[in-house]
C-alpha cells in the first residue's frame, strides 16, 4: 500500500508542476494581452487627438476663406481620420475581448493548478501517514518477537 500511495503522491506532484507551468504561461499571455490593449488604447487616444486638432484647423481655415478645392481636401482627410478612428476603436474592442478571454483562461488554469497542488499535498500527507503506520507496525512486530523470545529486559 505504501508504494502505491507514494507513487500516486509523486505523480500528482509532477502533474501539479505541469499545471503550475500551464497557469504561469496563461498568466503571461494575459499580461501580453493587457499590454496590447494599453497600446491600442494609446493609439486610439492619439488618433482622436489628431482628429480634434485637425478638425479645429479645418474650421479655422474655413473661417479664413480657403478655396473650395482646399476645403474639399481637408474634409476628405478629415473623413479618412474619422474612419481611422473608428477602425482603431474596433481594434481596442478586439483587444479588450482578447484580454478578457486570456484572463478567464488564466484564472481557470490557476484554479486547476491549485486544485492539483492541493490534491498532491493531500496525497503526500496520506503517503507519509501510511509509511508511519507501516513503520509502527514493523516496530510493534519486532517488539512482540523480542518479548516472545525472552530477549526483553
Amino acid at each position: 500500500m505504501t508504494d502505491r500511495a507514494s507513487i500516486r503522491a509523486a505523480r500528482l506532484t509532477r502533474v501539479a508542476k505541469v499545471g503550475d507551468a500551464l497557469a504561469k504561461s496563461a498568466e503571461r499571455i494575459a499580461l501580453d494581452r493587457r499590454r496590447s490593449l494599453e497600446a491600442e488604447q494609446e493609439r486610439l487616444e492619439t488618433v482622436r487627438k489628431y482628429c480634434g486638432d485637425y478638425g479645429q484647423l479645418a474650421r479655422e481655415r474655413e473661417v479664413a476663406g480657403q478655396s473650395v478645392n482646399s476645403l474639399r481636401m481637408y474634409r476628405e482627410f478629415s473623413g479618412w481620420l474619422s474612419t481611422l478612428s473608428q477602425d482603431q476603436l474596433d481594434r481596442v474592442a478586439q483587444a479588450e475581448f482578447f484580454l478578457e478571454t486570456a484572463v478567464d483562461e488564466a484564472r481557470g488554469r490557476r484554479r486547476f493548478a491549485d486544485a492539483i497542488d492541493k490534491a498532491a499535498a493531500k496525497s503526500t500527507k496520506q503517503a507519509a501517514v501510511v509509511e508511519q503506520r507501516r513503520e509502527q507496525a514493523n516496530l510493534d512486530e519486532l517488539a512482540g518477537r523480542r518479548v516472545a523470545s525472552g530477549l526483553h529486559r
